[in-house]
Parts: C-alpha cells; structure tokens; sequence
C-alpha cells in the first residue's frame, strides 16, 4: 500500500513534469480534515474541501469516497497513487478539450482584497467560477499515525478557494484574501466549472509578479 509520502511526491513530479513539457495541466491539491484525529492535524486541511470532496461523490456513478482520490477535468476519477492511470487520464484530457475562451487575470491587491477579471464565453447561469490561490514548496511534520515522525513535502496546495457566478461575459471578482500573504511559490487558479455535473469547461492559471 502506498504511504503518504509516495502518494505526495508521485502527484508533485506529474504536475512538475507537465510544467516542464509546457503542458496546460493545472494542479489542485485539497487536503481534506477528516483524518485530522488525535495529536496531529494536517494543517493545510479544511472541512470545506472535504465538503467538496463529498460533493464530487455524488455526481460520478460509483458514489464513492476515498483518497487519495485524483479528479481529472471534473469528467474522471482514480486512485492517485496509480501514476500510470492518472498520466493517462491527463493525456486523453489534453486531447479532447478545447480552448472555451475562460481567463482569469488579477487587477490589484488592494490591503487584504484580491481584485481579478474573469472573461467566460458567455453568460452561464449554471455555470460557476471557481477562483483558487495554490503554494508550491510546502512542508509538515506528521507527529501521530501510520506516518508519525515523517516530513511531507506538497506542491499545488490550496490555500485559498473561492467562487462566484457566472453572470456575465466580463466579471468583476473581489476575494478576500482573509490574513493569506501572496508569494512567488504561489499561482493563481481559475475554473469555469458546470454546477450540477462538476465538469471543468475551462481553466486559467498564472504566477503573482
């Protein structure tokens, strides 16, 4: 069985090496809470991405729950530890999706509000923009469990998570960026994502200058 560590460094080098090969492969890492017991808490966890998670498991057929679980596009799911389903599952959605003409792009920060521009094709009333501040390059130190006493390295992090709707063509978009302090091992996320199925339609992502 993969440990914590394998499962982590396996999803850091398919994002590294879709960078490297200048592929449109964006990655989000949602740490869920609900193996937050005991001593030791995950502390990029949130209960609002296990929320998310549960979400996700109600709109593919098999209902299930798990992880560490790897949703490609919104379209697919899988074990993320499987290297060679999840490089497949990103090849075939490189293949198949096209440009929908969705882009995020940041105005200003402002004290503690992130000002952005999100251009979607159209207006979608069952459509969502989805805004996500990721860090690379982060560590914890588990101190309880299976993987007590070992250092996780994590790239692609959400640290922030927003969204709003679609309502018009050009979107004016205010985050709270509630305390988080913006730097170069940050990107910011942005999905155009269908309500009721999840389904990805486009996505955006670029560096904080």
């Amino acid at each position: 069985m993969p440990t914590a560590r394998q499962e982590m460094r396996s999803f850091r080098e398919v994002i590294r090496e879709a960078r490297k090969a200048k592929q449109p492969v964006i990655g989000l890492a949602f740490h869920v809470d609900y193996w937050n017991k005991g001593s030791w808490k995950d502390p990029f966890s949130r209960n609002a991405f296990t929320f998310r998670q549960e979400n996700y498991s109600r709109a593919f057929p098999q209902k299930e729950l798990y992880t560490p679980q790897l949703i490609v596009n919104g379209r697919a799911q899988m074990t993320a530890s499987s290297r060679d389903s999840v490089k497949a599952a990103i090849k075939k959605a490189l293949i198949s999706s096209g440009d929908p003409g969705f882009r995020l792009q940041v105005d200003s920060v402002l004290r503690d509000t992130l000002f952005l521009t999100a251009i979607t094709p159209k207006p979608g009333v069952n459509w969502v923009v989805r805004v996500a501040v990721t860090e690379d390059g982060l560590k914890s130190e588990v101190k309880a469990g299976p993987n007590n006493g070992k250092i996780l390295e994590h790239d692609a992090v959400v640290r922030l998570w927003y969204s709003t709707g679609a309502k018009s063509k050009s979107l004016a978009v205010k985050v709270p960026l509630k305390g988080l302090k913006l730097n170069d091992r940050m990107r910011l996320v942005g999905l155009l994502q269908e309500k009721k199925t999840m389904k990805i339609l486009g996505a955006s992502e670029s560096g904080f200058d």
